[in-house]
């Protein structure tokens, strides 16, 4: 089945490699309680009440009732993106005309389960009705209202059953007039109380003489401008020195010149070195009341803010940085978190008198020696549009590059994973994504004959996986057994890509040996069989859309290095399989290594028809997932491809490469188009990599500094999350002139 989104229906939670942003489920022992145990009097928005049938539940609430199959997990409202299905914002409030969303989340279940939805008007009145068979393998669903506009204003209520018993009620609001949605009244709060990037600059430095002991309250309010004291803006200062969270403090008060006085004070309790201290700032403002629910909780995450539970006369807040370097995109995780700083049962926000509120925020961080308070989001410096000239795609390189050599395992390996808000290294592993690392560093070897150490390291982890390789004779593939076996196809090719890549004259006989078992695995269709020990059992449908595009380029690059003809040979009877099968199969992760492969293939002297293919799924990628722009998702999003924002990286990787044929053979609108692309995701990527002035909370910045989590609000770093990422910025870097990327930078960014 394509996980290819339908208007109305539900898919599988894909399993394509980095395709999915999956939320880390960390435990509570995260030391958050010291980030903020008291709430502030976060300034509200203003809320609307309208009519409510006294049947219905409170907008946003949801009452699960079970179901025979027990496989439903959560229901939230929202509104659907421009370009699709999925939810762009969950929200429990709607104008008359708005398209609503219904987003369900399913445990996977042995069966099809017959869902009936039911839609209520706040009168009560049935007015549409519609039905849904989850299918056993489903676990995300799309509902939409049909029925008639312009809904009515008041509370609606959904009423789900599963073939015929309750399964669920939902409660969401219709509101007149756009102004009273409480998510556009938190923008437009946002908007009128929001400070300058020079007023933080400003209050940055103040509070950094504060530590060093050479101002108070009264120098920092005299460095603000006239009136800005007197906003209804909180500020929280959190300080670090030494790896080490030193502070966090929300201040008190009902302006910002009381939270100021509020801060000093703790600040000037402080003994730390004000030179080798980092300041974070954080202007907190515009809370609305949420319900408080974990898939609000997850959604609202993913833009950044803050949360404040009540819970009776007891509360507790955590600041978007806090949960941004704890990684913990999970809602559940939150509220218990919540709960438990709260002093209160960590189940207790699920109590009718619990009261969730999300506020926005303004964050800056001020490093030390720096006279400019940087903005943050999501823990990260903002990387702006204007940064990312040529330099900057050759910065990040080396950044990834040094991230590698600095986590090389002893014998020789690369750090597979690692979370730095718990800064803990699991104990586990994948060749087949080691290897792909080690293609990606062999690549930047050889571009940086001026670095030998990076060629020193890629030559110890070939060592390492050529001990895990199976000699038959004429032929040899990685059979490599911890923690998991992996006999894949991909391993193989790896380890030929990054052979070839190098092309040490000693390696030529096992490299040919590994091309050769590549070559084996075809069939007579021209398909490529994917494991190599037990292809009836493991050779997996959804393997196909990975495995064979990583073995045709790396048959590909083994021509390059070897001229060995029998292996372009393969990729061209691969072609007419391939071609039948994407139009069969259309899903994202096919593209990259496909355009990839026979991009070059028709460098290398193939036929016109391997052009067509690469911009045929290139153009269906960027058609069915365009890059975001900044006013869509904000700087955290802004460049990554739509609702494949855990993905950028790898897709990256086949826009450049479709770019650089489309520049190769004149097509210039494609190269236009695919350039801004590039472009865009390349912003995307260096926002997401740890840079300098972004590890200064975590006690060791050499594993985190260089990487990248998965997506903005999941701070997991796993290698493949960078190689695919770099990969991309060293191609754009190797394949352009500084002269030319600005032009590329001009058309993007006009």
């Amino acid at each position: 089945m394509s996980d290819d989104v339908q208007a109305e229906g539900g898919v599988r939670t894909p399993v394509f490699g980095g395709g999915v942003a999956v939320g880390l489920v960390v435990g509570l022992a995260l030391g958050w309680a010291a980030f903020s145990p008291t709430t502030p009097g976060l300034p509200p928005a203003t809320t609307v009440q309208t009519p409510t049938s006294p049947d219905a539940p409170a907008p946003g609430a949801l009452d699960l009732h079970g179901g025979k199959s027990q496989r439903l997990v959560e229901i939230v409202s929202g509104v659907p993106e421009p370009s699709g299905t999925p939810i762009q914002e969950v929200r429990s409030s709607f104008t008359p005309d708005e398209t609503v969303l219904l987003h369900g989340r399913w445990n996977p279940g042995s069966g099809a389960v017959s869902v009936h939805w039911t839609w209520f008007a706040p009168t009560g009145e049935k007015v549409y009705e519609s039905d849904l068979g989850v299918q056993s393998d489903w676990t995300n669903t799309w509902v939409t209202y049909r029925g008639p506009k312009p809904m009515a204003a008041g509370t609606w209520r959904v009423e789900l059953t599963e073939d015929g018993a309750p399964l669920a009620t939902l409660g969401f609001e219709v509101v007149r007039d756009p102004s009273d949605v409480p998510v556009r009244q938190q923008a437009e709060a946002f908007e009128a109380a929001r400070i300058s990037d020079e007023d933080a600059t400003r209050l940055g430095l103040a509070l950094r003489a504060v530590l060093a002991g050479n101002a108070g309250a009264p120098q920092v309010l005299a460095a603000l401008p006239t009136g800005l004291a007197d906003r209804q803006v909180l500020l929280a200062v959190s300080v670090f020195a030494d790896q080490a969270t030193k502070l966090v403090r929300v201040g008190q008060g009902a302006t910002l010149g009381a939270s100021v006085e509020d801060v000093v004070g703790a600040m000037k309790r402080l003994s730390v070195d004000a030179t080798k201290a980092t300041v974070e700032l954080t202007l907190v403002h515009s809370s609305i009341e949420i319900p408080n629910r974990p898939g609000h909780v997850d959604a609202r995450t993913q833009a950044d803010v803050g949360f404040t539970l009540t819970v009776g006369d007891k509360s507790a807040t955590l600041l978007p940085a806090a949960i941004a370097r704890a990684g913990a995109a999970d809602g559940t995780t939150i509220l218990r978190q919540l709960a438990t700083d709260a002093g209160v049962d960590e189940a207790a926000w699920q109590g009718s008198d619990a009261k969730l509120s999300s506020f926005r925020t303004q964050d800056y961080v001020l490093v030390p020696g720096s006279l400019v308070a940087e903005p943050l989001v999501h823990a990260r410096t903002v990387f702006l549009p204007a940064q990312l000239d040529h330099a900057a795609l050759g910065h990040a390189v080396d950044l990834a590059a040094a991230w590698y050599l600095a986590n090389q395992k002893e014998d020789g390996r690369y750090m597979y994973t690692f979370f730095p808000g718990k800064d803990l290294e699991p104990p586990d592993d994948w060749c087949l994504r080691v290897l792909n690392a080690v293609f990606v560093m062999a690549e930047i070897a050889v571009a940086r004959p001026d670095r030998p150490e990076i060629r020193a390291s890629v030559v110890r982890a070939i060592d390492v996986f050529k001990e895990a390789v199976v000699d038959q004779g004429d032929t040899a593939y990685v059979d490599w057994k911890l923690p998991r076996a992996d006999h894949a196809l991909g391993s193989t090719a790896f380890l030929l890509a990054a052979m070839a890549t190098l092309d040490d004259p000693a390696d030529r006989p096992l490299m040919r040996k590994l091309a050769r078992a590549i070559m084996a695995e075809q069939e007579p269709t021209g398909r490529l069989s994917t494991d190599f020990v037990n292809p009836a059992s493991a050779d997996r449908p959804v393997d196909q859309q990975f495995y064979p595009g990583e073995a045709l380029l790396s048959l590909v690059r083994y021509h390059a290095a070897t001229r060995d003809e029998a292996a372009l040979a393969v990729v061209d009877k691969a072609f007419p399989f391939y071609t039948a099968y994407w139009d069969q199969e259309k899903h994202p992760p096919f593209v990259p290594w496909q355009v990839r492969a026979y991009g070059e293939r028709h460098a290398a002297g193939g036929p016109e028809a391997m052009k067509d293919f690469a911009f045929a799924m290139m153009d269906w990628m960027l058609d069915t997932y365009p890059t975001v722009d900044v006013e869509q998702a904000g700087w955290s999003y802004a460049g990554s491809l739509s609702r494949n924002s855990a993905s950028t990286g790898v897709y990256a990787e086949g826009i450049e490469a479709a770019w650089a044929l489309a520049r190769r053979v004149g097509d210039r609108a494609r190269e236009e188009r695919y350039g801004n692309a590039l472009v865009a995701a390349s912003r995307y990527a260096i926002q997401l990599q740890y840079r300098e002035h972004d590890v200064y909370a975590y006690a060791r910045p050499a594993k985190v500094l260089g990487g990248l989590p998965t997506n903005p609000a999941v701070n997991e770093m796993r290698l493949d999350f960078t190689y695919h990422a770099i990969s991309a910025l060293h191609a754009a870097h190797r394949h352009t002139t500084p002269t030319q990327w600005k032009a590329m930078h001009a058309r993007a960014y006009p």
